[in-house]
């Protein structure tokens, strides 16, 4: 059974290409940059009088920002190059699933150290 309109079979999504591997890299660079804008953000905290918790909560919820927009990144260019008819492997969809979820999970702790301030 064939899906394209040429009528050759549908590419294999569990293979990744080196397209997938630079896409994932720009992924890790921007998620590697919310953590680190973080850890600047809550030891800027820390210097300036703030507690530990406060500055917890700051590099929590920056770290979920750029676990987001990371996750915003894949899942549009993978809707780019789906359009543009390139191969997109599973584990750029499932990496961009991964980062949403693991925003929520960051911003959800982020309000329980914020509850102890």
């Amino acid at each position: 059974m064939t899906n394209d309109e040429d009528g050759a079979d549908p590419p294999d999504r569990r293979v990744v290409t080196d397209h997938d591997r630079a896409r994932l890299r720009l992924t890790r660079r921007i998620l590697l940059a919310g953590v680190v804008v973080g850890m600047v953000a809550a030891v800027t905290l820390g210097l300036w009088g703030a507690s530990g918790a406060a500055g917890l909560a700051v590099w929590l919820v920056v770290t979920a920002a750029g676990s987001v927009l990371s996750a915003l990144v894949t899942a549009i260019l993978a809707m780019v190059d789906e359009a543009r008819r390139v191969h997109v492997a599973r584990r750029r969809t499932a990496t961009a699933l991964a980062l949403f979820a693991a925003g929520f999970v960051l911003l959800v702790f982020s309000t329980a150290v914020a509850a102890t301030v």
